[in-house]
């Protein structure tokens, strides 16, 4: 009997030893999970909180490109707008520009809502269609600031700004209409200030009729900032800003 119980006092010691390793073994896998868990968590975070600060510099980037757009026409003649807005852009900068703006469909449908603009000997000092600009958190985050201006029409009974074709001023075959320019003694509107690139019409026109709808030219200007997404390798981030300037030499956009 004492050899039988000495036998079983030991077993269950075996037993109670091999229950006791489970629970460590147990235990350490659910800390590993709940540390693997704490640590996925913590990665995250990092990335969202990183990815939110990068959005904030872009958006600051972008309101600080419309500033920049706004203080340089301010108290200019509507008309003249256009030109100081491109006087700093070459036909290939703005076309990146476009392009760019179109290909993350920033603007849709490009060329119905808008004809490009650009300078054919741009200045340096003015406005660029593309700047690129690193974070100032040395974090090496590149940020491309593109600025897009074009013309659009928008006719007297319609909201929409359109481009020249889809507003029916130029046929398929680049032909222009015969316009006059409202209010100021029937004088024909150049073809070239609609067709061309590097100009703009001097003012509202129409057909020189009483009973003509009236087509006011106006300046579309879209700023875009562009960025790698730091949480989706290959990916692009970007956020943009637009607006839309009369160019019938409109007062409120002059100095008080």
């Amino acid at each position: 009997m004492g050899h039988t119980y000495g036998r079983r006092r030991a077993l269950l010691k075996r037993m109670q030893r091999g229950f006791t390793m489970v629970e460590v073994i147990v235990a350490i896998g659910m800390l590993t999970l709940v540390g693997l868990a704490a640590a996925q968590f913590a990665i995250t975070a990092v990335h969202s909180s990183y990815a939110h600060q990068q959005r904030a510099i872009a958006v600051g980037l972008a309101e600080s490109g419309m500033e920049q757009v706004q203080e340089s026409v301010k108290g200019k003649d509507g008309n003249t707008i256009f030109s100081t807005l491109t006087s700093g852009m070459s036909k290939s900068g703005a076309q990146e520009a476009l392009k760019a703006a179109t290909d993350l469909n920033v603007i849709e449908n490009a060329s119905d809502t808008i004809d490009l603009g650009w300078n054919d000997s741009p200045s340096a000092t003015a406005i660029q269609a593309k700047v690129e600009t690193n974070d100032r958190q040395g974090k090496g985050t590149t940020y491309t600031v593109y600025t897009v201006v074009g013309k659009c029409y928008r006719l007297s009974t319609q909201a929409s700004c359109l481009s020249a074709s889809k507003q029916g001023l130029v046929t398929s075959s680049g032909a222009v209409g015969a316009y006059k320019y409202v209010g100021e003694g029937n004088k024909s509107v150049d073809a070239a200030s609609i067709t061309d690139a590097t100009k703009f019409p001097t003012g509202p026109f129409n057909t020189g009729t009483a009973s003509s709808p009236t087509y006011s030219p106006m300046v579309r200007v879209v700023v875009l900032v562009t960025w790698p997404d730091s949480q989706h390798q290959g990916k692009t981030c970007w956020y943009s800003t637009a607006t839309i300037f009369d160019g019938s030499n409109d007062d409120t956009l002059k100095s008080k």
